[in-house]
């Protein structure tokens, strides 16, 4: 065997002990980044992208009217008018206490009138901010649905990505590996060949 065939031959073995070691360590690395990617992988999976908003509830939808002052408006305007009555029973006759009585009647029904029209705007104003509330409330729900919704998708794409990209590396350094095997092999080859050994 001519000597440059045996360099040539030495080399081929040297490039394709090299390439096999560098596969070897390609391998060892692949295998620490699997590792590395499965457990952000596990992270990122174990995300929680649950609706924040999906308890929400009307804390207003309950609201209830203040009648206790109403009654005690009433109560006093009442005890009021009694007291009236009985003083001026005496002083002034039938007549007098009639025409009194009467007066303390409008009165009274214009203090129920008073005190009907506070409740009415009490309600009135219970109701709009339970529809507030209730508007509130539903937006906030849509809102958190959505972000969910969309967390999820984020979540799902990037785990697709992550693992195209494991393929894709896999794939690179099955590639990089066998191209390197293989241009070894085929220097000892045309080593052998150049020689005229292989003939």
């Amino acid at each position: 065997m001519a000597a440059g065939a045996v360099v040539g031959v030495v080399g081929g073995v040297m490039k394709m002990s090299s390439a096999n070691k560098a596969k070897k360590e390609a391998a060892k690395a692949q295998k620490k980044a699997k590792a590395e990617m499965d457990a952000k992988k596990k992270q990122y999976e174990a995300l929680d992208t649950s609706n924040l908003a999906k308890d929400m509830e009307n804390k207003f939808e309950d609201a209830t009217i203040n009648q206790k002052g109403m009654e005690l408006q009433s109560q006093k305007s009442a005890q009021s008018r009694a007291n009236v009555m009985d003083s001026l029973k005496g002083a002034a006759g039938g007549s007098g206490v009639a025409a009194l009585a009467q007066q303390m009647a409008n009165q009274g029904a214009q203090d129920a009138q008073k005190a009907g029209a506070m409740i009415g705007d009490q309600e009135k104003a219970n109701q709009a901010k339970a529809m507030e509330g209730a508007d509130a409330v539903q937006t906030a729900k849509m809102q958190g649905a959505k972000d969910s919704r969309q967390l999820q998708y984020d979540k799902t794409s990037n785990l697709m990505n992550m693992a195209a990209g494991e393929a894709q590396a896999a794939g690179d350094a099955k590639t990089a590996a066998q191209q390197a095997k293989g241009n070894a092999i085929a220097g000892i080859g045309s080593s052998l060949l150049g020689s005229g050994l292989g003939g």
